[in-house]
């Protein structure tokens, strides 16, 4: 159904998240990936299609492309749940790259 809804709606930044997010569950990183970088690509401001980009990106093993995210995410109104999930995540992934 969402796949749908994406068909329909290809200009909607909000149905390529919801059905990235349905196969990130599904554990079809590919595919979310491609409709997460198709929501960033409709709308460059939109911070909750670029931390779920980042965090499938992280769980697809491309962590440098994930941190760069986060830090360009982090860099936003401090008010924005995504923001601040970003900042979160950033902070933690931040102190183990320094790490030998």
């Amino acid at each position: 159904m969402l796949e749908k809804a994406a068909e329909l709606q290809p200009a909607d930044p909000t149905a390529q998240i919801n059905l990235g997010m349905v196969l990130a569950r599904q554990n079809d990183l590919d595919r979310a990936i491609e409709h997460f970088r198709k929501a960033v690509e409709l709308d460059p401001s939109n911070s909750a299609a670029k931390y779920n980009l980042a965090a499938a990106l992280m769980l697809e093993g491309d962590r440098a492309a994930a941190e760069k995210l986060l830090a360009e995410i982090s860099a936003g109104d401090p008010n924005d749940p995504f923001v601040q999930r970003a900042s979160a995540m950033l902070a933690k992934l931040r102190p183990a790259s320094t790490k030998p």
